[in-house]
């Protein structure tokens, strides 16, 4: 049985190993706790029963606890520039290290669905030759954890300058032909391959041709990611605002159509 109360403790016991004063840790303790309750939230649209909705989420729970080690051993959240990828890290700590049986004394049925959601959460796609169970669980996962990244994009108060910055783009009034061409076409581009701060701002809308379920559409319809976004950046590249009105009525459409 899955003792989400039990889990919650833990992880709290957990990431108390560490400096919660830091205010990017902090942060990513506050991202977890949204994502677990988003991951609940999907699970609960799609009619799982109650042990299926507890894995998906605990699996919230569980998704970044790699960040923990991440940030202690290289003072930084980017996987690429800081050489780990966290996903991974989770899965080490959680059973290489065998910190998983402190979140889930009882059972071993659930550990390989809860390794393989983990390792793709963070993934540009979810691997091959998964099982419908196991590529459900993804796909929750990835859908809650998207929705919480949107949700910080619109609330965030940070300087949106200071955000680019943060992730190594210092701020550029271009927006690449091949990353509209691909907005356009309803295509997602691993944010690896951008170059420009624009195009990783704006990539941040193309999650949701990564997104599976009517449920979380309707979170993004109702929660106005889209306007709430572009209305962040209008005003610091106004020149801009033309095409910023065509991503906007597109990507609008876009969820009115997937819902």
């Amino acid at each position: 049985m899955i003792d989400l109360e039990r889990a919650e403790k833990v992880f709290e016991d957990y990431s108390n190993n560490y400096d919660r004063n830091n205010l990017m840790m902090e942060r990513k303790i506050e991202h977890t706790y949204r994502v677990k309750d988003n991951s609940n939230i999907i699970a609960r649209s799609l009619n799982l029963i109650e042990e299926e909705t507890n894995l998906a989420t605990l699996i919230g729970l569980l998704h970044d606890i790699g960040r923990f080690e991440q940030q202690r051993l290289a003072h930084g959240y980017n996987d690429l520039k800081t050489g780990i990828d966290h996903a991974k890290m989770g899965v080490k700590v959680l059973f290489d290290d065998k910190k998983i049986l402190d979140f889930l004394p009882d059972t071993r049925k659930y550990d390989k669905i809860i390794q393989i959601a983990i390792e793709n959460h963070n993934k540009f796609k979810i691997e091959e030759n998964l099982s419908e169970e196991e590529i459900k669980f993804c796909k929750i996962i990835r859908d809650a954890d998207k929705l919480d990244i949107l949700e910080i994009f619109v609330t965030n108060s940070e300087d949106i300058e200071a955000i680019g910055k943060n992730n190594g783009y210092a701020l550029s009034k271009d927006i690449t032909e091949e990353f509209l061409d691909a907005l356009f076409r309803g295509k997602q581009i691993d944010r690896k391959y951008q170059n420009y701060f624009l195009d990783w701002y704006l990539n941040t809308l193309t999650f949701l041709f990564d997104i599976n379920y009517p449920k979380s559409f309707e979170i993004i319809k109702n929660k106005k990611y889209v306007d709430g976004t572009l209305d962040r950046i209008e005003n610091l590249v106004p020149e801009d605002k033309e095409i910023f009105e065509k991503i906007r009525a597109y990507m609008n459409k876009y969820v009115t159509d997937r819902l």
